[in-house]
Protein backbone atom coordinates (compact mmCIF):
# COMPACT_ATOMS: atom_id res chain seq x y z
CA UNK A 1 0.00 0.00 0.00
CA UNK A 2 1.60 3.25 -1.15
CA UNK A 3 1.24 6.64 0.53
CA UNK A 4 0.70 8.14 -2.93
CA UNK A 5 -2.30 5.88 -3.57
CA UNK A 6 -3.81 6.85 -0.20
CA UNK A 7 -3.21 10.54 -0.99
CA UNK A 8 -4.96 10.25 -4.37
CA UNK A 9 -7.96 8.49 -2.86
CA UNK A 10 -8.12 11.15 -0.14
CA UNK A 11 -8.09 13.82 -2.86
CA UNK A 12 -11.03 11.98 -4.41
CA UNK A 13 -12.98 12.30 -1.17
CA UNK A 14 -12.13 9.31 1.01
CA UNK A 15 -10.71 9.56 4.50
CA UNK A 16 -7.25 8.12 5.15
CA UNK A 17 -8.77 5.09 6.91
CA UNK A 18 -11.23 4.48 4.08
CA UNK A 19 -8.45 4.69 1.51
CA UNK A 20 -6.19 2.29 3.43
CA UNK A 21 -8.94 -0.28 3.94
CA UNK A 22 -10.11 -0.05 0.32
CA UNK A 23 -6.52 -0.54 -0.89
CA UNK A 24 -6.05 -3.45 1.52
CA UNK A 25 -9.09 -5.12 -0.03
CA UNK A 26 -7.75 -4.46 -3.53
CA UNK A 27 -4.54 -6.16 -2.44
CA UNK A 28 -6.13 -9.18 -0.69
CA UNK A 29 -9.21 -9.76 -2.83
CA UNK A 30 -11.85 -11.13 -0.43
CA UNK A 31 -11.01 -10.74 3.24
CA UNK A 32 -12.47 -10.93 6.71
CA UNK A 33 -12.43 -7.93 9.02
CA UNK A 34 -9.51 -9.51 10.88
CA UNK A 35 -7.47 -9.84 7.67
CA UNK A 36 -8.40 -6.33 6.55
CA UNK A 37 -7.24 -4.91 9.91
CA UNK A 38 -3.95 -6.81 9.68
CA UNK A 39 -3.28 -5.85 6.03
CA UNK A 40 -4.24 -2.18 6.42
CA UNK A 41 -2.58 -1.89 9.87
CA UNK A 42 -5.76 -0.31 11.23
CA UNK A 43 -7.28 -1.25 14.58
CA UNK A 44 -9.97 -3.89 14.19
CA UNK A 45 -12.67 -1.78 15.91
CA UNK A 46 -12.08 0.98 13.33
CA UNK A 47 -12.20 -1.55 10.51
CA UNK A 48 -15.81 -2.48 11.31
CA UNK A 49 -16.98 1.12 11.06
CA UNK A 50 -14.96 1.95 7.94
CA UNK A 51 -16.07 -1.16 6.03
CA UNK A 52 -19.66 -0.08 6.70
CA UNK A 53 -18.88 3.42 5.36
CA UNK A 54 -17.23 1.97 2.25
CA UNK A 55 -20.27 -0.26 1.64
CA UNK A 56 -22.55 2.79 1.80
CA UNK A 57 -20.29 4.51 -0.74
CA UNK A 58 -20.59 1.44 -2.98
CA UNK A 59 -16.83 0.82 -3.02
CA UNK A 60 -16.86 -2.56 -1.30
CA UNK A 61 -19.28 -5.46 -1.18
CA UNK A 62 -20.15 -7.80 1.67
CA UNK A 63 -19.77 -11.47 0.80
CA UNK A 64 -22.32 -13.50 2.75
CA UNK A 65 -20.20 -16.34 4.00
CA UNK A 66 -19.08 -17.64 7.35
CA UNK A 67 -17.15 -15.69 8.48
CA UNK A 68 -18.36 -12.57 6.66
CA UNK A 69 -15.91 -11.31 4.06
CA UNK A 70 -15.59 -8.12 2.06
CA UNK A 71 -14.48 -7.49 -1.50
CA UNK A 72 -13.55 -4.19 -3.19
CA UNK A 73 -15.05 -3.16 -6.50
CA UNK A 74 -12.41 -2.72 -9.23
CA UNK A 75 -10.21 0.33 -8.78
CA UNK A 76 -11.22 1.75 -12.18
CA UNK A 77 -14.88 1.68 -11.17
CA UNK A 78 -14.16 3.16 -7.75
CA UNK A 79 -12.14 6.01 -9.18
CA UNK A 80 -14.86 6.74 -11.75
CA UNK A 81 -17.53 6.82 -9.03
CA UNK A 82 -15.45 9.10 -6.81
CA UNK A 83 -14.66 11.45 -9.71
CA UNK A 84 -18.35 11.68 -10.61
CA UNK A 85 -19.22 12.41 -6.99
CA UNK A 86 -16.53 15.13 -6.85
CA UNK A 87 -17.78 16.64 -10.13
CA UNK A 88 -21.34 16.76 -8.77
CA UNK A 89 -20.13 18.40 -5.54
CA UNK A 90 -18.16 20.94 -7.60
CA UNK A 91 -21.21 21.79 -9.76
CA UNK A 92 -23.32 22.22 -6.62
CA UNK A 93 -20.66 24.46 -5.11
CA UNK A 94 -20.62 26.56 -8.30
CA UNK A 95 -24.40 26.99 -8.09
CA UNK A 96 -24.22 27.95 -4.42
CA UNK A 97 -21.43 30.42 -5.19
CA UNK A 98 -23.52 32.02 -7.95
CA UNK A 99 -26.41 32.40 -5.48
CA UNK A 100 -24.08 33.93 -2.90
CA UNK A 101 -22.72 36.44 -5.42
CA UNK A 102 -26.22 37.32 -6.58
CA UNK A 103 -27.35 37.84 -2.97
CA UNK A 104 -24.37 40.10 -2.34
CA UNK A 105 -25.14 42.05 -5.50
CA UNK A 106 -28.79 42.40 -4.50
CA UNK A 107 -27.78 43.74 -1.10
CA UNK A 108 -25.43 46.16 -2.84
CA UNK A 109 -22.51 45.07 -0.72
CA UNK A 110 -19.51 47.15 -1.58
CA UNK A 111 -16.15 45.55 -2.09
CA UNK A 112 -13.53 46.63 0.41
CA UNK A 113 -11.13 46.97 -2.50
CA UNK A 114 -13.00 49.83 -4.14
CA UNK A 115 -13.53 51.70 -0.86
CA UNK A 116 -10.12 51.55 0.77
CA UNK A 117 -9.06 54.43 2.89
CA UNK A 118 -5.54 54.95 4.11
CA UNK A 119 -4.68 51.64 5.68
CA UNK A 120 -1.89 49.15 6.16
CA UNK A 121 -2.70 45.59 5.09
CA UNK A 122 -0.52 42.50 5.69
CA UNK A 123 -1.23 39.76 3.16
CA UNK A 124 1.11 36.77 3.59
CA UNK A 125 -0.40 34.30 1.10
CA UNK A 126 1.16 34.53 -2.38
CA UNK A 127 -2.06 34.19 -4.40
CA UNK A 128 -3.99 36.55 -2.14
CA UNK A 129 -1.05 38.94 -2.24
CA UNK A 130 -0.92 38.91 -6.03
CA UNK A 131 -4.69 39.46 -6.32
CA UNK A 132 -4.64 42.27 -3.75
CA UNK A 133 -1.81 44.06 -5.54
CA UNK A 134 -3.60 43.78 -8.90
CA UNK A 135 -6.77 45.20 -7.33
CA UNK A 136 -4.83 48.03 -5.71
CA UNK A 137 -3.24 48.89 -9.06
CA UNK A 138 -6.63 48.76 -10.80
CA UNK A 139 -8.64 50.83 -8.28
CA UNK A 140 -6.13 53.21 -6.68
CA UNK A 141 -7.05 56.86 -7.10
CA UNK A 142 -4.37 58.81 -5.24
CA UNK A 143 -1.42 56.68 -4.23
CA UNK A 144 -0.02 53.18 -3.85
CA UNK A 145 2.57 52.59 -1.14
CA UNK A 146 4.14 49.14 -0.84
CA UNK A 147 6.87 47.47 1.19
CA UNK A 148 8.80 44.41 0.14
CA UNK A 149 11.96 42.51 0.90
CA UNK A 150 14.21 42.30 -2.13
CA UNK A 151 16.53 39.36 -2.71
CA UNK A 152 19.35 39.32 -5.19
CA UNK A 153 21.81 42.00 -6.19
CA UNK A 154 19.72 44.71 -7.90
CA UNK A 155 16.60 46.82 -7.68
CA UNK A 156 13.73 46.08 -10.07
CA UNK A 157 13.83 48.25 -13.19
CA UNK A 158 11.07 50.86 -13.57
CA UNK A 159 10.78 49.75 -17.21
CA UNK A 160 9.62 46.28 -16.03
CA UNK A 161 6.50 47.47 -14.23
CA UNK A 162 3.32 45.38 -14.43
CA UNK A 163 0.82 46.77 -16.99
CA UNK A 164 -1.81 47.56 -14.32
CA UNK A 165 0.75 49.61 -12.37
CA UNK A 166 1.75 51.51 -15.51
CA UNK A 167 -1.94 52.33 -16.11
CA UNK A 168 -2.28 53.53 -12.52
CA UNK A 169 0.73 55.84 -12.97
CA UNK A 170 -0.74 57.16 -16.23
CA UNK A 171 -3.97 57.92 -14.30
CA UNK A 172 -1.89 60.10 -12.01
CA UNK A 173 -1.57 57.68 -9.09
CA UNK A 174 1.56 58.29 -7.01
CA UNK A 175 3.54 55.06 -6.44
CA UNK A 176 6.11 54.55 -3.67
CA UNK A 177 7.86 51.39 -2.63
CA UNK A 178 9.89 50.87 0.50
CA UNK A 179 12.33 47.99 0.45
CA UNK A 180 15.60 46.80 1.84
CA UNK A 181 18.90 47.38 0.05
CA UNK A 182 19.61 44.08 -1.72
CA UNK A 183 22.78 42.39 -0.52
CA UNK A 184 25.65 43.25 -2.82
CA UNK A 185 23.83 46.18 -4.48
CA UNK A 186 26.02 49.29 -4.99
CA UNK A 187 23.82 51.46 -7.20
CA UNK A 188 21.45 54.33 -6.35
CA UNK A 189 18.72 53.60 -3.82
CA UNK A 190 15.95 55.45 -5.66
CA UNK A 191 14.45 54.50 -9.00
CA UNK A 192 12.21 56.94 -10.81
CA UNK A 193 10.33 56.75 -14.08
Amino acid sequence: MQDEEVRILKDLGLTALQAKIYLALIETGEATTKTIAKTSKIARQNTYQVTEELQKLGLIERVLAKPIKFRAIPLENAVQMLLQKRALEYRQMEEETKKLLQTAKNHKEKSTVTHCSDEFIWIPDQEAHKLRIEQAFRYAQKSIDTMMILKGGKLPSPQCLPPLLKKAILRGVRVRQISNKPQGYDGPLQNTL
